[in-house]
């Protein structure tokens, strides 16, 4: 869910260091595929921030195929998919993310995205994992070309990077192994990608304080 820019409930900002919370913030720069399924993903599919755009009686058929009543599973816009959909798995009294059968149901896919016209919200694991045993491969780059990579600092030892606000950091890549750049990496929780475009004007890390 989500168009491009904001509305629904998404912040705005004049800020040229704003990302979109609703709408496009990237794009991928990898193949991939859902090991499970067998659905492929080409270069070039839309990242998005986190936000979804809501639910309402227009997205019925969408909350009838999680399993919702009809009239029930409405959402507001502005909040993060994983929120969005704990909350409409309440309102309906189901779970989500389940398995029935072979079908995986949940607002996103396996691979963090969904809609016909498709885009990642969260995780884009099927981009990047058994690629490395180092730090993750790249998945991505943002609007403004800078580069975004899977969850690891340190596939093989499990180490999470220390990201700042906006989900960024100094630090070797695979594509830069010899300069220290500022990148992206997918977390799990919100933003899950870009949640601002870094680092400050004068290079330093991105807090909220």
């Amino acid at each position: 869910g989500g168009g491009p820019g904001g509305g629904a409930g998404a912040p705005t900002s004049s800020s040229p260091h704003a990302a979109p919370m609703l709408g496009d913030v990237g794009k991928t720069s990898v193949t991939g595929a859902d090991s499970r399924t067998g659905n492929s993903f080409p270069v070039g599919e839309n990242i998005y921030g986190p936000f979804e755009a809501g639910f309402s009686a227009a997205q019925d058929n969408i909350l009838n195929a999680l399993g919702c009543s009809s009239g029930k599973g409405y959402v507001v816009g502005g909040i993060d998919t994983a929120t969005a959909e704990q909350m409409v798995a309440a309102d309906c009294g189901v779970t989500l993310p389940r398995t029935e059968g072979n079908n995986y149901i949940s607002l996103l896919d396996e691979c963090g995205g969904h809609t016909a016209d498709y885009h990642f919200h969260e995780k884009m694991t099927c981009l990047y994992e058994g690629r490395s045993t180092g730090h993750s491969t790249k998945v991505g780059a943002t609007n403004g070309n800078q580069p975004i990579y899977g969850k690891w600092e340190d596939t093989a030892a499990q180490k999470l990077p220390v990201l700042d606000a906006c989900g960024g950091h100094w630090g070797r890549t695979p594509q830069s192994p010899g300069t220290d750049v500022y990148h992206y990496h997918v977390q799990d929780k919100p933003p899950f990608t870009v949640g601002c475009f870094g680092p400050n004007d004068d290079g330093s890390l991105v807090t909220v304080a």
